[in-house]
């Protein structure tokens, strides 16, 4: 296994966690396709240190985040920048051209994960079909991505 493979499973996955055929592939692909435009993004480890654990795939008796969380069908990732104005600028980014540029399908509002968070957020993206999403959500659709209230 080659470094920079080290470095993904690093990234996308909590400790004693690595295997890449957990995560779909699309998401791998936006992902690196993300990385190559913001160097500096980064899910769960930074310049090869861990800052969180479940950013990216998630076992099933995760306690983080929802029950059927897309994080634990490996269809979603929460993408960092190392500040607030960063993420905002990123989140910003993604609206304009995400979905048409990356092929990504929902995001959460940054009400929730950016502008109410304590430290600088973080920007949550997966790709989960619009035709699966939850009901009575408060949601609406900006530039083809599914903006949603987590």
């Amino acid at each position: 296994m080659n470094q920079d493979t080290k470095n993904l499973i690093e990234d996308l996955f909590p400790p004693g966690f690595g295997d890449l055929s957990l995560m779909n592939k699309e998401i791998i692909s936006i992902y690196g396709s993300l990385k190559s435009i913001f160097p500096a993004i980064f899910v769960n480890a930074a310049n090869g240190k861990r800052i969180f654990n479940f950013c990216g795939w998630r076992p099933q008796n995760c306690i983080a985040g929802a029950k059927n969380s897309p994080h634990k069908q490996g269809l979603a990732l929460d993408l960092h920048m190392p500040t607030k104005a960063q993420n905002e600028h990123l989140y910003d980014y993604m609206l304009k051209v995400g979905y048409s540029t990356h092929g990504f399908t929902r995001m959460e509002d940054r009400k929730v994960t950016i502008d109410q968070s304590k430290g600088g957020g973080w920007v949550h993206v997966d790709i989960v079909p619009l035709t699966d999403v939850q009901k009575g959500r408060t949601a609406q659709i900006i530039n083809g991505i599914y903006v949603f209230m987590p």
